[in-house]
């Protein structure tokens, strides 16, 4: 992909309408403060059981189609030192190609990106961009963008976990995202073009995480909905299970085997959860009878 950017004679006095990205700008940290907000009232275990998802579902497309078990563990150990400050071993650590690039203008590139001041999904969008300025338009790079604006967006979370993918949007818009970056590093230094189309796919990023979570948040509503009943373990053991979308058809013998107890005592179990309408039964008779999940 060509770049014409970087020649530019003032390169990377980048600028933009601020007028024309407000509202979108608005809308990007209203949907990011209702996902954070959404996760905030779940339990700890659950917390860590939407991060396990979104890094799961991260790694399955690991961005632009690039999946070695050596770059997995380079991608989460750099998400995790999202406080740590963004330096030049770490770009070399994760083999970024910076062909014949002067020095300078990657050592301009992270005194920028690691001194304080703008706004954080600016400076998130800014950075990715100007990453891709810098450097040949290759996978390994477009990796690394992804990397260094998740740092951004952390920051601008405030937390460690992480509950939604930038990455895994780009990879599910990955034409239109190519054809953006060829408008714009052919352009000019005004950048509003990217940016709105930036937010733009952040805002798809904060709504598809709420359909990713959908089974933990789900999780967080049943319990609390149920709050005041015991459950043993085994009976919890089953209903995230059935939370989990478990497919296989439930009746007493595979109760008592994914418990590894007595039919008797399955049978227990489901009563009491028949009994206080967390289970209810689907069809069959005696030790055909299945049961399902209320909701």
């Amino acid at each position: 992909m060509s770049n014409k950017l970087i020649s530019l004679s003032n390169f990377p006095a980048f600028n933009w309408s601020s007028e024309a990205i407000h509202s979108i700008l608005e809308i990007a940290k209203q949907k990011q403060a209702n996902l954070l907000n959404t996760i905030n009232v779940l339990s700890t275990k659950l917390k860590l059981e939407a991060n396990e998802e979104i890094v799961k579902n991260e790694l399955k497309t690991i961005i632009f189609d690039q999946k070695t078990p050596e770059f997995d563990q380079k991608w989460q150990n750099f998400n995790k030192n999202h406080k740590n400050l963004l330096t030049l071993e770490d770009f070399i650590h994760l083999n970024a190609n910076f062909g014949e690039m002067p020095p300078k203008n990657v050592d301009q590139f992270l005194v920028w990106y690691n001194k304080p001041g703008l706004d954080r999904l600016l400076k998130a969008a800014i950075a990715h961009l100007w990453f891709i300025s810098i450097v040949p338009f290759e996978n390994e790079n477009i990796h690394i963008a992804c990397l260094i604006t998740n740092r951004q967006l952390a920051k601008a979370d405030g937390i460690d976990l992480r509950y939604y993918s930038l990455g895994t949007q780009l990879f599910y818009e990955k034409q239109e995202y190519h054809f953006i970056l060829k408008q714009v590093l052919n352009g000019s230094l005004d950048i509003t073009i990217w940016l709105q189309w930036f937010l733009g796919c952040l805002i798809r990023t904060y709504e598809n995480a709420s359909i990713i979570l959908k089974h933990v948040i789900s999780k967080h509503q049943f319990f609390e909905k149920h709050k005041n009943l015991a459950f043993n373990n085994r009976q919890s053991i089953i209903i995230n299970k059935l939370l989990n979308g478990y497919q296989d058809k439930l009746s007493t013998t595979i109760y008592a085997g994914i418990n590894n107890c007595s039919r008797d005592t399955a049978l227990r179990d489901i009563t009491y959860l028949l009994n206080n309408s967390i289970l209810k039964k689907e069809y069959g008779l005696g030790k055909n009878t299945n049961y399902v999940l209320m909701h």
